[in-house]
This record gives C-alpha cells, structure tokens and sequence, in this order.
C-alpha cells in the first residue's frame, strides 16, 4: 500500500485537468473587443472542485467539473484544480 494509505484511497486518482492541456498555448477568446472566459475542465477527483489560476480562487459551482474564468490578458497562466480531499492537478498554459 503506497504511502500507508487505504486500499480504497490509493485506487481512486485525483482530479485531472482535461481543459486547457498543460503545455499548450492559447489564442485570448475574443468576442469583437471583449475578452470571453474561458473554460476549464476536470475529470476525476473527489467532488467539491476548488480553482485557482495564478494562486486566486475561481467563482464557480462546487459540485461541477468545469468552470469559467475571464482572462485579464496575455501571458502564462498557472490553472489549479483541487479536489474535496485535497488532491490537485495543475496545468501551465500561454495565453497570447
């Protein structure tokens, strides 16, 4: 049993970031002048999901797996998704 964790435990994976890959680079989503949110999605990990990007916390709806973030300009982006039991996954992107 890895770490002396429960069987249990040690069988279920943590969240995963589907949206945005880690790595990837993003065009700014645009709608005429305005800036849009962009979506973040997760699969995986044990509901209520808490985002961050760049440290910050994300309004969104505890009990789905995704939510919207507005961008406040180019750059790189830190995305983190933390599950109800503690378990995280981050994913680095460029927006541009």
């Amino acid at each position: 049993e890895p770490f002396g964790l429960p069987r249990a435990a040690a069988n279920r994976s943590g969240p995963q970031i589907l949206f945005p890959v880690s790595g990837s680079t993003l065009a700014m989503p645009h709608q005429g002048e305005a800036l849009q949110s962009l979506s973040l999605d997760a699969a995986g990990g044990a509901l209520p999901l808490t985002w961050l990007v760049n440290g910050r916390r994300v309004d969104s709806a505890p009990f789905r797996r995704q939510a919207q973030w507005l961008p406040d300009g180019p750059g790189q982006v830190r995305i983190t998704v933390i599950d109800g039991t503690g378990r995280a996954a981050t994913s680095a992107v460029w927006l541009q």
